[in-house]
């Protein structure tokens, strides 16, 4: 595995037309991704990682990494380093009380786009469940771009319990969730976040069929949306049924179509 870091490394360091799994160093922390860079292709999708399954896969993970050949962009696959080391299978990127790794694979993805000469009007933050929460915040912070989401979270601490307590205890040091809620808000809720950094551009795929997403995330968030006055005019919603799916997102077939689609501008808000 090559290993780089963020503040030396230059376009020369990156491989083209293959995929590659790299080490970036920052700030004194090993993260890493898997890159499929192809050459003259002006798109960027990012991609977040939904749960992570130990008995499928060893850190570090990047879900739909083997779809690189499919997608008409370049493809960066992001791990979630706050899995590393504690036994969690889900993360969000909400780091460590002092850092929130999220805001680092924001200055990482930045970075590769700066190298590879694109722009943000041509990136596409994508993931589902854990993932397409990462999307959505990751959005918000590269102004211009997109997220393009499939039954996402949108507020961490409403998810199952058992799995947020666990994942505030080993990362944030509590098991209370009123307290993490004052002190790391804007990690823990999409909204929080937008009101300070912004409502991106958002494709929201959601099943109707899974009642727990539509009660604990959909609607409270197109709720608060609209209760803090925040701009809606930039989000776009799919609302699909499928009750076997449940909360698993949309199949390969489907999901390429709409992310390529997506892409080629023929879905655009």
């Amino acid at each position: 595995m090559k290993t780089l870091h963020y503040d030396t490394m230059t376009l020369e360091d990156l491989t083209f037309d293959a995929v590659e799994t790299i080490q970036v160093m920052k700030d004194g922390l090993d993260f890493y991704f898997r890159t499929h860079f192809k050459t003259g292709n002006p798109e960027l999708v990012v991609f977040s990682n939904g749960a992570y399954d130990p008995s499928k896969s060893q850190l570090p993970t990047f879900n739909r990494y083997s779809w690189s050949e499919d997608i008409q962009a370049n493809c960066l696959f992001v791990d979630d380093r706050s899995l590393h080391d504690n036994g969690l299978t889900l993360g969000w990127g909400v780091g460590t009380p002092d850092r929130h790794y999220l805001q680092d694979y924001s200055a990482f993805a930045l970075k590769f786009r700066a190298l590879l000469n694109l722009d943000s009007a041509h990136t596409i933050y994508f993931g589902s469940s854990a993932g397409g929460y990462m999307s959505l915040l990751l959005a918000s912070l590269d102004t211009g771009s997109m997220a393009l989401v499939n039954n996402p979270q949108t507020y961490v601490l409403r998810y199952h319990e058992s799995a947020v307590i666990k994942m505030l205890e080993r990362l944030l040091g509590t098991d209370d969730k009123v307290e993490a809620n004052k002190q790391y808000g804007e990690r823990l809720s999409a909204t929080a976040f937008f009101k300070k950094y912004g409502v991106p551009n958002i494709y929201y795929m959601q099943n109707l069929e899974c009642k727990s997403d539509v009660d604990n995330h959909f609607t409270p968030f197109v709720a608060n949306l609209g209760k803090y006055k925040m701009a809606m005019s930039s989000i776009k919603y799919l609302m699909y049924h499928n009750q076997q799916q449940g909360h698993n997102p949309l199949g390969k077939e489907d999901t390429l179509k709409i992310l390529n689609e997506t892409i080629q501008k023929k879905m655009s808000l």
